[in-house]
């Protein structure tokens, strides 16, 4: 296996490790069904997309392994990519936080409906 793919699979479990802990942490348990399908949903849509670029461009795969405010070379690009990444936190954070605190409950269909709503976007994207 090359490097490339090696870092390619090390970069997605630790993404799926911080986004694990992003969403459980904050929520104090594990018994969250509605993060372990967001998980499930994000993860393998996530790895769909990564092997269809992989197949069809791979040169926008290597320059998407490198990412963050740290590998952004221009200042402009440095100041909108660390909003971004601390958004998508928040975005992941505050219904974990939600769901240990119970601040808003929501109907389990409304979670699967958001939740086919991101295969949806995956997919038509």
């Amino acid at each position: 296996m090359s490097n490339f793919y090696v870092r390619g699979v090390l970069a997605n479990l630790i993404t799926l490790a911080i986004l694990l802990a992003c969403m459980f942490i904050p929520a104090g348990t594990l018994n969250y069904w509605q993060a372990w399908v967001f998980a499930a949903v994000f993860e393998v849509s996530a790895q769909a997309l990564g092997i269809y670029f992989l197949m069809h461009d791979r040169k926008l795969v290597e320059r998407r392994m490198n990412i963050g405010p740290m590998a952004e070379q221009r200042p402009g690009q440095k100041l909108i990519s660390t909003p971004f990444m601390l958004g998508f936190v928040g975005f992941v954070m505050l219904p974990a936080f939600d769901h240990r605190h119970g601040w808003s409950p929501v109907a389990p269909v409304v979670s699967v409906i958001a939740n086919a709503m991101i295969v949806l976007g995956r997919v038509v994207n």
